[in-house]
């Protein structure tokens, strides 16, 4: 993911906190999807603010989700869910009572 990388180091995005390219990058997944920490959150979000290459790294990977959102409207046939509910039966029946 280096490719994305324009900054040369890691600024003070504001929020006391050093956030670079390199933890903008790794944890921009989980910025999207909104699983960080409110503090990691808001450093991420200053350095996007911030970092050219980065921000548009985000913007690829929303744009991304998007498309998929969009494509992935489709409803699995009604057979398939009687066979996996079937399935899911048959190995609750096969497992027995659930010990704690």
């Amino acid at each position: 993911m280096t490719a994305w990388k324009a900054s040369s180091g890691d600024e003070d995005c504001g929020t006391g906190s050093p956030c670079g390219c390199e933890e903008a990058i790794d944890r921009l997944f989980e910025y999207l999807d909104a699983e960080v920490p409110d503090a990691d959150c808001l450093r991420i979000a200053a350095h996007l603010a911030v970092c050219a290459g980065c921000h548009d790294a985000a913007g690829a990977e929303k744009h991304v989700r998007e498309l998929i959102r969009r494509s992935c409207v489709e409803a699995a046939p009604e057979e398939l869910r009687v066979r996996v509910v079937a399935s899911l039966s048959m190995l609750r029946v096969d497992s027995g009572p659930a010990t704690a």
